[in-house]
Protein backbone atom coordinates (compact mmCIF):
# COMPACT_ATOMS: atom_id res chain seq x y z
CA UNK A 1 0.00 0.00 0.00
CA UNK A 2 1.51 3.35 -1.01
CA UNK A 3 2.05 5.99 1.60
CA UNK A 4 0.58 9.45 1.31
CA UNK A 5 2.92 11.75 -0.69
CA UNK A 6 2.09 14.68 1.60
CA UNK A 7 3.25 12.63 4.60
CA UNK A 8 6.48 11.97 2.69
CA UNK A 9 6.87 15.73 2.17
CA UNK A 10 6.68 16.28 5.91
CA UNK A 11 9.39 13.66 6.40
CA UNK A 12 11.64 15.39 3.86
CA UNK A 13 11.27 18.81 5.44
CA UNK A 14 12.14 17.59 8.93
CA UNK A 15 13.36 13.98 8.66
CA UNK A 16 13.21 13.56 12.43
CA UNK A 17 11.47 16.74 13.55
CA UNK A 18 12.50 16.03 17.15
CA UNK A 19 13.72 19.17 18.89
CA UNK A 20 13.98 17.68 22.37
CA UNK A 21 12.71 14.75 24.38
CA UNK A 22 11.89 13.93 27.97
CA UNK A 23 13.47 11.44 30.30
CA UNK A 24 13.61 7.88 28.96
CA UNK A 25 10.88 5.59 30.32
CA UNK A 26 12.02 1.95 30.42
CA UNK A 27 8.57 0.52 29.64
CA UNK A 28 6.04 2.70 27.85
CA UNK A 29 3.98 -0.41 27.12
CA UNK A 30 4.77 -3.93 26.06
CA UNK A 31 8.44 -3.51 26.91
CA UNK A 32 9.03 -0.62 24.50
CA UNK A 33 11.38 2.13 25.67
CA UNK A 34 10.65 5.76 24.90
CA UNK A 35 10.78 9.26 26.33
CA UNK A 36 8.08 10.77 28.50
CA UNK A 37 7.53 13.39 25.77
CA UNK A 38 8.81 14.65 22.43
CA UNK A 39 8.99 18.27 21.32
CA UNK A 40 8.55 18.30 17.55
CA UNK A 41 8.92 21.06 14.95
CA UNK A 42 7.78 20.62 11.33
CA UNK A 43 6.61 22.70 8.40
CA UNK A 44 3.64 21.81 6.28
CA UNK A 45 4.72 21.21 2.67
CA UNK A 46 2.05 23.53 1.25
CA UNK A 47 2.50 26.24 3.90
CA UNK A 48 6.26 26.53 4.30
CA UNK A 49 5.98 29.90 6.08
CA UNK A 50 4.25 28.32 9.09
CA UNK A 51 6.17 26.21 11.58
CA UNK A 52 4.18 23.72 13.66
CA UNK A 53 5.59 22.99 17.11
CA UNK A 54 4.07 20.14 19.09
CA UNK A 55 4.53 18.57 22.50
CA UNK A 56 3.76 14.86 22.12
CA UNK A 57 3.33 13.35 25.59
CA UNK A 58 3.05 9.75 26.75
CA UNK A 59 -0.41 9.45 28.36
CA UNK A 60 -1.82 6.09 29.45
CA UNK A 61 0.56 4.16 27.22
CA UNK A 62 0.06 6.21 24.03
CA UNK A 63 1.66 9.34 22.61
CA UNK A 64 -0.82 12.20 22.33
CA UNK A 65 -0.46 15.80 21.21
CA UNK A 66 -0.81 17.92 24.35
CA UNK A 67 0.45 21.27 23.10
CA UNK A 68 0.61 23.03 19.73
CA UNK A 69 2.20 26.34 18.75
CA UNK A 70 2.24 27.90 15.30
CA UNK A 71 4.83 30.44 14.16
CA UNK A 72 4.54 32.41 10.92
CA UNK A 73 7.33 33.95 8.85
CA UNK A 74 7.06 36.54 6.10
CA UNK A 75 3.49 37.18 4.99
CA UNK A 76 2.21 33.76 6.07
CA UNK A 77 -0.95 33.71 8.18
CA UNK A 78 -2.73 30.96 10.07
CA UNK A 79 -6.23 30.40 8.74
CA UNK A 80 -8.95 28.10 10.01
CA UNK A 81 -8.54 26.04 6.83
CA UNK A 82 -4.84 25.57 7.64
CA UNK A 83 -5.71 24.40 11.15
CA UNK A 84 -8.04 21.75 9.71
CA UNK A 85 -5.28 20.54 7.39
CA UNK A 86 -2.63 19.90 10.04
CA UNK A 87 -1.92 16.16 9.83
CA UNK A 88 -1.27 15.50 13.52
CA UNK A 89 -1.25 11.71 13.19
CA UNK A 90 1.21 11.83 10.33
CA UNK A 91 3.50 14.16 12.26
CA UNK A 92 3.41 11.97 15.37
CA UNK A 93 3.88 8.79 13.32
CA UNK A 94 6.83 10.10 11.30
CA UNK A 95 8.67 11.83 14.13
CA UNK A 96 7.94 10.00 17.37
CA UNK A 97 7.49 6.71 15.49
CA UNK A 98 10.90 6.97 13.86
CA UNK A 99 12.57 7.86 17.17
CA UNK A 100 10.87 4.93 18.92
CA UNK A 101 11.93 2.57 16.16
CA UNK A 102 15.57 3.62 16.59
CA UNK A 103 15.35 3.17 20.36
CA UNK A 104 13.78 -0.29 20.11
CA UNK A 105 15.27 -1.64 16.88
CA UNK A 106 16.99 -4.73 18.29
CA UNK A 107 13.82 -5.91 20.02
CA UNK A 108 11.79 -5.24 16.86
CA UNK A 109 13.54 -8.06 15.07
CA UNK A 110 13.93 -10.42 18.00
CA UNK A 111 17.65 -9.76 18.18
CA UNK A 112 19.14 -10.53 21.57
CA UNK A 113 22.69 -9.28 22.18
CA UNK A 114 23.23 -8.92 18.42
CA UNK A 115 22.10 -12.47 17.58
CA UNK A 116 19.05 -13.33 15.51
CA UNK A 117 16.32 -15.11 17.43
CA UNK A 118 14.16 -17.94 16.04
CA UNK A 119 10.95 -15.93 16.41
CA UNK A 120 12.17 -13.02 14.28
CA UNK A 121 8.98 -12.58 12.19
CA UNK A 122 6.62 -12.85 15.14
CA UNK A 123 8.84 -10.48 17.14
CA UNK A 124 8.53 -7.94 14.36
CA UNK A 125 4.75 -8.45 14.24
CA UNK A 126 4.54 -7.86 18.01
CA UNK A 127 6.77 -4.81 17.69
CA UNK A 128 4.71 -3.36 14.84
CA UNK A 129 1.52 -3.95 16.84
CA UNK A 130 2.95 -2.21 19.93
CA UNK A 131 4.31 0.72 17.96
CA UNK A 132 0.91 1.28 16.35
CA UNK A 133 -0.82 1.17 19.76
CA UNK A 134 1.62 3.68 21.23
CA UNK A 135 1.19 6.02 18.27
CA UNK A 136 -2.63 5.84 18.39
CA UNK A 137 -2.91 3.81 15.18
CA UNK A 138 -4.96 0.71 14.44
CA UNK A 139 -2.48 -2.06 15.37
CA UNK A 140 -3.79 -4.92 13.22
CA UNK A 141 -3.96 -2.59 10.23
CA UNK A 142 -0.35 -1.58 10.89
CA UNK A 143 0.68 -5.26 10.85
CA UNK A 144 -1.33 -5.74 7.67
CA UNK A 145 0.49 -2.86 5.95
CA UNK A 146 3.96 -3.73 7.30
CA UNK A 147 3.68 -7.36 6.21
CA UNK A 148 1.73 -6.72 3.00
CA UNK A 149 -0.97 -9.22 3.95
CA UNK A 150 -4.75 -9.29 4.24
CA UNK A 151 -6.52 -8.28 7.45
CA UNK A 152 -7.31 -11.91 8.30
CA UNK A 153 -3.67 -12.96 7.83
CA UNK A 154 -2.53 -10.00 9.95
CA UNK A 155 -5.00 -11.09 12.65
CA UNK A 156 -3.57 -14.62 12.55
CA UNK A 157 -0.01 -13.25 12.84
CA UNK A 158 -1.04 -11.15 15.84
CA UNK A 159 -2.69 -14.21 17.41
CA UNK A 160 0.46 -16.28 16.77
CA UNK A 161 2.62 -13.57 18.37
CA UNK A 162 0.25 -13.54 21.36
CA UNK A 163 0.36 -17.37 21.60
CA UNK A 164 4.17 -17.26 21.47
CA UNK A 165 4.14 -14.95 24.48
CA UNK A 166 5.35 -11.93 22.50
CA UNK A 167 2.15 -9.95 23.13
CA UNK A 168 0.34 -9.91 26.45
CA UNK A 169 -3.37 -10.63 26.59
CA UNK A 170 -4.02 -7.09 27.87
CA UNK A 171 -2.34 -5.54 24.80
CA UNK A 172 -5.44 -4.92 22.75
CA UNK A 173 -5.70 -2.41 19.95
CA UNK A 174 -8.38 -0.03 18.90
CA UNK A 175 -9.69 0.53 15.43
CA UNK A 176 -8.11 3.98 15.15
CA UNK A 177 -9.82 7.32 14.80
CA UNK A 178 -10.80 9.57 11.98
CA UNK A 179 -7.97 10.78 9.77
CA UNK A 180 -7.27 14.42 9.07
CA UNK A 181 -8.07 15.67 5.58
CA UNK A 182 -4.38 15.66 4.63
CA UNK A 183 -3.87 11.95 5.30
CA UNK A 184 -6.29 10.33 2.87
Amino acid sequence: MAENPKADSIRRIYPDGIVSRGELVDDIGGGLRGPAYFDVAVRHPEHDGIEIQLRVTLIDGAYRVTEMKLSCTGDAVVTTEFLRLIPLRTIVRTTAGRALLKENLLEAYGIDDGKLGPEMKLSFVAFTYRMARVLGEAPTKAVMEAEGVSRSTASRLVAAARAAGLLRSDEKGQAGGARSRMEE
